[in-house]
């Protein structure tokens, strides 16, 4: 589960408020008035007047850069880009720059292309207009290399940003993030405490302590933190899914489907609200609901709604289908093994046995003694009337796992024969 909205930090160019020696030319001028509608929330109306005074002044980087994030919050992540691409076209040595366009691709899951930019960022560090422009990149990279599993090179770059501010909550936050992945769930609560101190009203922080005590199955104080959350910021659509999570937990499962509704009115290309409610719809046996939600997440972004296909068309007997999806989802996470494990099984039905095997093996190379992955490709042989190495097979999952009640049965069946 991943709360990315609310992990990043914008850096907009505020040449003209924080850079004491601007001349306070209209460009500059012009500049202020856009960044003031964004930080009011008129995302519609930054973009109108950015783009205006890019009328007079087309070659003046800050109105792209700052345009590409008004974007970015309207969830225009394709306009966000190519107005930071211009951006950095006409002034490449600009890392406020390289510092948003970085979060847009932290933020969509580009993590080799936001790693780039913040150390380009870093790169071009004396020339940040704002002193905070450098902290912000390494929270943000901090945080990018929490999302990749490199939880202590993160903490050595927070470190730095600590170095630079003490008193930030974003960097408490950031903090409780990584400690969160790495199982230190005390530490994690102890930063995410941390992060409401120094701002009572931190909906993030309230969001990322909830997905904790989520995490630690204290269900009921987790969504007494994720209503907190929404109440003080009603458009964090992480918070609609971990709270449709928590209440799939507690038997919930109508309120679940509602509130998922919710945060997909307010939030309709949040792909994660599809896939849950498509795992809802899964586990009730409504497999067509199901297909419809997976492909809505496909649709928006997510690898997930692959496997959600996959898996589906597998149960319904679309074999042909469920082959295509779960190839295509291994080939982002080739290491998944139950996706591997349910390849095979579908590959098995087909009677494609040579290409089922595979896929057992290549679980049995990533882990030697996976009991469902021996099991599964010893049923494999006996379809193939391999009885020998069925025999040898279930021989093996018995010797690690003395009950196992279908090898048991399966080993019975093969003397049979």
């Amino acid at each position: 589960m991943m709360l990315k909205k609310y992990i990043i930090i914008f850096l907009l160019l505020l040449i003209s408020t924080v850079f004491t020696a601007c001349s306070g030319s209209e460009e500059e001028q012009l500049n202020d008035e856009g960044y003031n509608l964004y930080l009011e929330g008129l995302y519609d109306e930054a973009i109108s007047h950015f783009t205006q005074s890019l009328i007079d002044y087309p070659e003046y980087g800050a109105f792209f850069s700052n345009r590409g994030m008004a974007h970015y919050e309207k969830g225009d992540i394709a306009s966000a880009l190519e107005d930071l691409n211009q951006a950095i076209f006409l002034e490449p040595n600009m890392p406020e720059a390289y510092l948003n366009r970085g979060t847009v691709y932290l933020s969509s899951g580009v993590y080799d292309q936001a790693q780039k930019d913040f150390y380009k960022a870093i790169q071009l560090k004396d020339d940040f207009k704002d002193s905070n422009g450098l902290y912000y990149t390494y929270l943000n990279l901090g945080t990018l290399l929490n999302e990749i599993n490199q939880p202590k090179e993160a903490l050595v770059v927070l470190e730095k940003a600590f170095e630079l501010k003490k008193d930030d909550e974003q960097l408490y936050n950031a903090l409780g993030l990584i400690y969160r992945s790495i199982g230190d769930y005390e530490l994690a609560l102890s930063y995410f405490d941390g992060a409401i101190e120094l701002k009572q009203d931190y909906a993030y922080a309230y969001g990322n302590r909830g997905s904790v005590y989520y995490l630690m199955e204290e269900y009921r104080i987790a969504l007494s933190d994720v209503n907190t959350a929404l109440s003080m910021d009603p458009y964090i659509p992480q918070m609609y899914d971990l709270k449709a999570k928590i209440l799939i937990e507690t038997g919930e499962v109508e309120e679940a489907i509602r509130v998922l509704g919710v945060g997909i009115t307010r939030w309709s290309n949040y792909a994660d609200l599809y896939i849950t409610r498509g795992n809802i719809y899964f586990s009730e046996k409504s497999y067509g609901e199901a297909l419809m939600n997976y492909g809505l997440g496909i649709e928006y972004g997510s690898i997930e709604g692959y496997k959600g296909q996959g898996v589906t068309y597998q149960i319904i007997g679309q074999y042909a289908d469920a082959i295509l999806q779960l190839e295509a989802y291994l080939q982002n996470y080739p290491t998944d093994i139950s996706t591997r494990i349910a390849l095979g099984r579908v590959y098995r039905e087909t009677m494609e046995y040579e290409s089922s095997l595979v896929q057992y093996d290549k679980v049995l190379s990533l882990s030697a003694n996976h009991i469902e992955a021996m099991y599964q490709k010893a049923l494999t042989y006996i379809d193939m009337q391999a009885f020998i190495e069925a025999e040898k097979m279930l021989n093996q999952v018995l010797s690690i796992s003395p009950d196992h009640k279908a090898a048991k049965e399966a080993l019975n069946n093969i003397e049979v024969y």
